[in-house]
């Protein structure tokens, strides 16, 4: 068992209010708590009752980050971290956020579990040991070196935690660290808490799935209207029967407690045939011929590992993929690509990729048709939100947007609609009003959910299609508690662990030879000597070569090729014009590869650390280093889903355009912002601010080739401008 068996010192006292400033109500309101070190407690209670406000305080974002009116005092080992800033506290306190793809910085796991440790000031040797050790501690070696935005997003929340546990601090505080988390890293994540309570850390975690944390928490804190409404100790908790924890709006502590829904099935008269699809993705078979039908008046769950195929079906079956054979079929009637969109609605996990309008009010109504905004009002405040109304999407908490994505769904006039984990984050009170309204679309809709919850899906699900390597292994019927185990079967099967790459390649450049040539282009780019950018080409090319970025060095080199040689075959004054001013332009493009390719963002910091640069300067390129690679990826997701949650009643061709660019931009301007501001905030918990001497998991070393290189450089921007 996890749990302390005695009553150790206190490490954590304290009392306090507050207020955010745009609120005059209090977030936390008397709010008095102790615990002793090495205690697993657990914040329980509705979305929005104050549990991440609570977290907030502790690691000190709570009022130096996040403006409002905070009275009171926290005191950790006896000593009040008013007087500290974030970094201070950080030493002490570990963070891990409800969304740790928000709060990494790099974009390496390896060098992300070294940030903090290198704010910290630790040696380089001391670094790299601490960040070797803790994906050999946790059995994680197969995550090192690896890209974490292709990771899933339990993968991701493991290398969070080992980031927090390398920090080596005495608290660490989670905040719902099982939001987005499947069934199997449920189990490995309360493996690495386990480990992480023999340590003897405190361990504070926000959370609304209870039932892994039997062996673990000692004590729960029911939080009600930022107050704590009750302590429970660990056994008393667990003896709760399921009528008591529903009567305190709280989900089950034991998977055993689960039952299936007592309803008799009707199924409706639409229905939803697909025959022998097939989908594959750079040259990799995602689905295999795969065939089912779903009717309105059943819920049909996709269930399966992550990469199984689940997301890729839905989105096929949605218009948001065109799959490479097969078809579908919507009550006997052959669906084009085009046609698959316009009747059907795709709900992404990610709720922030649906929102693209300024109020949730006018979320609700967008795309809608006029005759369903009378229904928006008492949706509002069925999901107890109606107060909210005015709130812009992206300000809500994390359970907040997953209602509003639901309440979308709900209001759309599409026929099939199909929900990507819906029940992320969510609360009892949440869950059982999303299940309703589930219920009452199903009537109407075909609906299908992909989930890896249990609770949700015994409450909803009328089928469940397990899907593994792109095909329908098996169809189970969820009738009785016997099929609810057979499902719970499926989630307990390991899979083999997806190695992926984790090859780390070897520098041939220091980084601070790129950024001195990246400074000496953007000089020469503004000179005019066409004989500088030619030749400054050339070392680009070379770049590329030392730097591995070899489909760049092909490309751009039939580019300049073209350009010079139409300047020789055709000499005129347009294509000398051209051979002057697109070589320029070439150069740039042919530099960021070079810089940001690869571990290339995250070598250019630990030069840009290396020649000193102001730790607060840093913080605003890892902020920018960190959204390019990323931000690609994120506009044809929100792409894809306003083409599919597209305003049909708007008919002004011009007018559809530009509403479609206006609220695609404004979206992904406020996602950028959102992110930026929980980047920012991590910085603060891991230390950006302190004043230590850092040093840098990168080692640095120029070599002869650099010396060549910067040499050469430097000779043909001074020959040319003397020259000249």
């Amino acid at each position: 068992m996890g749990r302390t068996s005695e009553v150790c010192e206190t490490i954590l006292d304290f009392k306090m209010d507050f207020s955010y400033e745009s609120n005059k109500e209090k977030a936390l309101n008397n709010v008095i708590g102790s615990i002793s070190k090495g205690q697993c407690v657990v914040l329980c209670g509705e979305s929005g009752c104050g549990k991440s406000t609570l977290l907030r305080c502790l690691n000190h974002l709570i009022p130096e980050f996040y403006d409002g009116i905070f009275n009171g005092h926290i005191l950790v080992n006896s000593e009040d971290i008013g007087n500290k800033n974030v970094g201070e506290v950080g030493e002490t306190i570990s963070s891990v956020f409800q969304d740790p793809r928000s709060q990494f910085f790099t974009m390496e796991s390896d060098t992300e579990i070294a940030f903090g440790l290198e704010n910290k000031g630790l040696t380089h040797e001391e670094i790299k040991k601490r960040t070797k050790e803790a994906f050999s501690k946790f059995g994680l070696e197969y995550l090192e070196n690896r890209e974490v935005f292709k990771l899933s997003s339990g993968e991701r929340q493991l290398i969070a935690i080992m980031a927090a546990w390398a920090m080596d601090t005495e608290i660490i505080l989670l905040d719902e660290p099982t939001a987005n988390l499947d069934y199997l890293a449920i189990k490995k994540l309360k493996e690495i808490l386990l480990l992480l309570k023999k340590e003897a850390k405190t361990l504070i975690i926000s959370e609304h799935r209870l039932y892994y944390l039997q062996d673990l928490a000692d004590e729960f804190w029911l939080i009600k209207n930022g107050t704590i409404y009750e302590k429970y100790d660990h056994k008393i908790f667990m003896s709760f029967s399921q009528s008591k924890l529903d009567d305190l709006g709280l989900r089950i502590t034991d998977l055993k407690q689960l039952q299936a829904q007592d309803e008799l099935l009707n199924i409706g008269n639409n229905k939803l045939e697909i025959k022998n699809i097939s989908f594959d993705y750079k040259k990799q078979k995602i689905l295999k011929d795969l065939s089912f039908t779903a009717s309105s008046g059943e819920v049909n769950c996709f269930i399966g590992k992550n990469g199984a195929g689940k997301t890729t079906l839905g989105k096929c079956i949605s218009g948001l993929l065109k799959f490479q054979y097969g078809s579908v079929f919507l009550n006997g009637e052959k669906l084009s690509y085009k046609a698959l969109s316009q009747k059907s609605l795709f709900m992404m996990q990610e709720a922030e990729f649906q929102f693209f309008t300024n109020f949730v009010l006018s979320e609700l109504k967008y795309g809608v048709k006029t005759s369903k905004h009378e229904e928006i009002e008492p949706l509002l405040k069925k999901f107890n939100m109606w107060k909210l109304k005015n709130r812009h999407p992206f300000s809500l908490s994390g359970g907040q947007m997953q209602k509003l994505t639901l309440m979308i769904a709900y209001l759309s006039d599409k026929s099939v609609i199909v929900l990507d984990e819906p029940t992320s984050g969510l609360d009892k009170k949440s869950l059982d009003t999303i299940v309703e309204l589930i219920k009452e679309m199903k009537k109407e809709k075909i609906v299908i959910c992909i989930s890896h919850d249990l609770e949700f899906i015994a409450a909803v699900s009328n089928k469940c299609l397990e899907i593994k390597d792109g095909v329908i292994r098996q169809i189970c019927e969820v009738n009785s508690s016997k099929d609810i185990e057979s499902i719970k079967e499926i989630f307990d099967t390991e899979y083999p662990q997806d190695k992926g790459p984790s090859k780390k390649c070897e520098k041939i450049l220091d980084p601070r030879t790129n950024l001195l040539f990246l400074f000496l282009c953007m000089t020469a780019v503004v000179i005019d000597n066409k004989q500088l950018i030619f030749q400054y080409n050339l070392l680009a090319l070379l770049f590329s070569l030392a730097n591995r970025r070899y489909t760049n060095f092909v490309g751009t080199s039939i580019i300049l090729g073209v350009i010079y040689g139409f300047e020789i075959i055709i000499p005129c004054e347009i294509t000398m014009f051209m051979a002057n001013l697109l070589p320029r332009f070439a150069l740039l493009f042919l530099l960021f590869p070079i810089i940001l390719g690869g571990r290339g963002a995250t070598n250019m910091l630990a030069g840009l650390r290396k020649i000193r640069v102001p730790e607060r300067l840093l913080l605003i390129f890892s902020v920018s280093f960190r959204f390019f690679p990323v931000l690609k990826n994120d506009f044809n997701l929100s792409r894809q889903v306003l083409k599919n949650r597209e305003n049909g009643e708007c008919k002004n061709i011009f007018q559809r355009k530009i509403a479609y660019l206006e609220a695609l931009v404004i979206s992904l301007i406020f996602r950028v912002i959102r992110i930026g501001e929980t980047l920012s905030a991590s910085a603060e918990t891991r230390g950006i601010g302190l004043r230590h001497k850092k040093s840098s998991y990168i080692s640095l070393r120029f070599r002869i080739c650099d010396y060549s290189l910067m040499i050469a450089m430097v000779l043909i921007l001074m020959i040319n401008v003397f020259e000249k």
